[in-house]
């Protein structure tokens, strides 16, 4: 059968901190265990609090992942900037909103 897929979204605001980076490669692994089509990181975020150690995982398990994971920047208005951007440069894709700020 053609069954629709079905993606599994996660929203990103404010700092990204150890909390957020946990959730991140949370749902990246219940993401793949489910068999999900992919997962979309929904962003407005200008700060990470983490290592950069710890960016460089995080990124790396996001490049590495079974499952595509595309990145919004969004809604109108949103920002992801400076180490954030650097982060959601490892998703397949990168969407931004009218209105949004990416860089």
């Amino acid at each position: 059968t053609n069954e629709p897929l079905v993606f599994d979204v996660v929203q990103i605001s404010g700092f990204v901190d150890r909390i957020v980076a946990d959730f991140i490669e949370t749902s990246i692994d219940n993401a793949e265990a489910s068999g999900s089509g992919g997962l979309i990181l929904q962003v407005n975020s200008t700060r990470a609090v983490i290592s950069d150690e710890r960016v460089v995982e995080l990124a790396e398990k996001i490049s590495e992942a079974e499952v595509p994971i595309y990145a919004w920047v969004g809604p109108s208005g949103a920002d992801a900037r400076g180490t954030v951007a650097q982060l959601i440069a490892a998703t397949d894709e990168i969407g931004v909103a009218v209105g949004a700020e990416f860089g």
